[in-house]
């Protein structure tokens, strides 16, 4: 997970913008065990987007890693949400701040006043070359297998999602 951000006067239009730049998605919670896991493994104290949004039928939906929408069957909306106040979701602390809530908001950060989301990237295989981005330690690779993940650091896409991360969005935290 990474929470990605803009800067003030540079905000984007859209919040899935400040994933879809660097090559992210707006993160999907399909469970109270990710619910938790969010909220165990980020400590944070403000509102922030994340990828649940009313698709054009006006249901709720997430995003998969190909920003294709999905339905869910779980949902953690804040008592008397959604009210109707914008198409996409965000995160907060209940009252009470012992849990997360979800609350509908407006889609634009610069009408909601909400300047982070959460993001992800897509998963991966244990085949995948694209895993291998992140040099993990204590894994011996071959010569083959080293050229291969050198050679996603050459491809056009991953320039512009090396430039653009570093150029457009502000990372908080990763995880």
């Amino acid at each position: 997970m990474i929470l990605a951000g803009g800067y003030f006067g540079d905000m984007p239009d859209n919040y899935i913008e400040f994933c879809t730049s660097v090559g992210l998605t707006p993160i999907a919670i399909l469970s109270q065990y990710e619910e938790n896991f969010v909220l165990n493994a980020f400590d944070y104290s403000t509102i922030i987007y994340i990828g649940l949004h009313q698709g054009s039928k006006g249901n709720w939906v997430w995003y998969d890693d190909n920003m294709k929408e999905f339905s869910s069957s779980y949902f953690n909306w804040g008592p008397g949400y959604p009210m109707n106040l914008g198409k996409c979701a965000v995160s907060d602390h209940a009252e009470d701040g012992s849990h997360l809530v979800w609350k509908d908001a407006d889609c634009d950060p610069q009408y909601s006043g909400y300047g982070e989301a959460l993001c992800q990237r897509g998963a991966c295989d244990a085949e995948s070359v694209a895993c291998g981005l992140i040099n993990l330690p204590n894994i011996n690779l071959t010569l083959v297998e080293k050229k291969k993940r050198m050679a996603v650091y050459k491809n056009p896409q991953m320039k512009k999602f090396h430039t653009n991360y570093k150029k457009n969005v502000k990372v908080v935290r990763k995880f």
